[in-house]
């Protein structure tokens, strides 16, 4: 398993990709979804500042990672409240 793990990221552009790059895309992605949202005042504005200082609390410190799970969980916690199920179609 370990030189299969050393093959993959022995090539150029993975260790950014996979590590850097995109982990910051979800975290921005995330925020823009929740700040859109709160544009639309469908969710409260303080929403977004629980998004931010969760991923502040992460890129802080691993330590921090359940913290910013906590606040993630706050944040999103209203968005599944409304959700209506479609009926499935046979």
């Amino acid at each position: 398993m370990d030189r299969f793990f050393e093959s993959i990221q022995s090539h150029p552009g993975v260790m950014p990709t996979v590590y850097t790059v995109g982990p910051n895309l979800f975290f921005v992605g995330l925020l823009w979804l929740v700040i859109q949202l709160a544009v639309q005042r469908r969710i409260e504005v303080w929403r977004p500042v629980l998004v931010v200082l969760g991923t502040a609390a992460m890129a802080a410190s691993l330590d921090l990672m359940p913290l910013g799970a906590l606040l993630f969980c706050a944040a999103l916690s209203p968005l599944g409240r409304n959700a209506t199920l479609l009926p499935l179609s046979r």
